[in-house]
């Protein structure tokens, strides 16, 4: 039932900023934990888990990462070099997919480390006496762990977002409690026996959130609008996943339900907290306002009829009511038609230090 990829995707490209002054002259994957690269001990699972290559991606302090796993054979490491511009997440497996070829590729961050005991933790977990530990304990109350289980309301808030072998699919956008009773078992054995047949890569939506707490946020005036969504498409390579309805019509769903159905905040609020509010919190200095100087980042919307067309069972589908779409003064929404061009570019705010050239010390600003 399950697939075993001989490739994986490597993220090692980020700037690290989190573990300065560790990261100031040596990239995050080189951080040593328990004595050894992080990058090592990721690349050690993967082989043990029958990766036999590996593209690595690399941006800051380049030079580092290439010499250092230069001799490595399992897995054979493969380099994508983003040292010009850093790709992100999606933008960097984009970039790699001509290395990665066309079967199924395990993905992870190169500061990723999933820690076995005696015994790896999927085998741990296809022991009979530890599968009924663990369904013990998904049913369990406590606080020395957080059980989101629980917390979403047991089989009817956890969704199956999407996963990685191909043949798990019907799985993606139904819950677990649609799916235990489609196989008439126990919904925590459900669980289980996704978790085992898709090698631990499927992700969930859990139902944690309260519409009164989002109804509060949404009317706070400390509270700005944005999305953590990564990019996705309904065609090409970003349209083989599932994702979140939030990437595909968070502001349509503000715009649409919260602002003309239900009247939770004005328009002109809602614009705001979508626009200048968010820019100035991110610390854009010439985004979120229309005034000359400023970049041409503009949407034409019908506010009788924008709506979100995405939700948890098919997100990946686009919004209604956007006429037209300007970014950096450039249409990719005209008269409604994606037009293709691309003039969009990474934004970087206060906190964001160039990267050195490659086999030079990072500087302070």
């Amino acid at each position: 039932m399950s697939v075993n990829p001989s490739k994986a995707m490597v993220l090692a490209a980020g700037l690290g900023l989190r573990m300065r002054p560790l990261t100031d002259h040596l990239p995050k994957p080189l951080v040593r934990v328990a004595g050894r690269p992080l990058l090592d001990h990721v690349l050690d699972k993967l082989a043990a888990a029958g990766v036999t290559e590996a593209v690595v991606n690399v941006h800051y302090l380049p030079d580092q990462i290439i010499d250092h796993v230069a001799s490595r054979t399992r897995p054979r490491v493969i380099i994508s070099d983003e040292r010009d511009q850093v790709l992100g997440t999606g933008g960097g497996i984009v970039k790699a997919l001509p290395l990665l070829g066309a079967e199924p590729f395990f993905h992870i961050n190169s500061d990723t480390m999933w820690i076995d005991g005696v015994q790896s933790n999927l085998k741990r977990l296809a022991d009979a006496p530890t599968r009924e530990r663990v369904k013990a304990d998904m049913g369990r109350e406590g606080t020395d762990w957080e059980n989101q289980w629980l917390g979403a309301g047991s089989a009817e808030g956890v969704m199956v977002a999407e996963v990685l072998d191909p043949k798990l699919k019907p799985y993606e956008g139904k819950t677990i409690a649609a799916i235990a009773a489609a196989e008439s078992k126990d919904p925590r054995d459900a669980v289980i026996d996704i978790v085992l047949a898709d090698r631990a890569n499927a992700g969930c939506i859990i139902a944690i959130m309260d519409e009164k707490d989002v109804r509060a946020a949404l009317a706070s005036p400390l509270v700005s609008f944005g999305t953590d969504s990564p990019a996705k498409a309904t065609d090409g390579p970003l349209s083989h996943e599932t994702s979140h309805p939030r990437g595909w019509g968070s502001a349509a769903r503000i715009l649409g339900y919260y602002v003309r159905e239900e009247k939770v905040l004005r328009l002109e609020e809602a614009i705001r907290k979508m626009t200048s509010f968010a820019a100035e919190a991110a610390g854009l200095p010439d985004r979120g306002l229309v005034k000359p100087g400023f970049a041409a980042d503009l949407a034409v919307f019908d506010p009788a009829t924008v709506r979100s067309n995405a939700t948890f069972e098919t997100p990946n589908r686009y919004s209604e009511g956007f006429r037209y779409v300007a970014v950096n003064g450039v249409l990719v929404i005209d008269d409604g038609k994606i037009t293709g061009k691309k003039p969009g570019r990474a934004l970087r705010g206060p906190g964001y230090r160039k990267s050195p050239k490659a086999g030079s010390p990072a500087k302070k600003p």
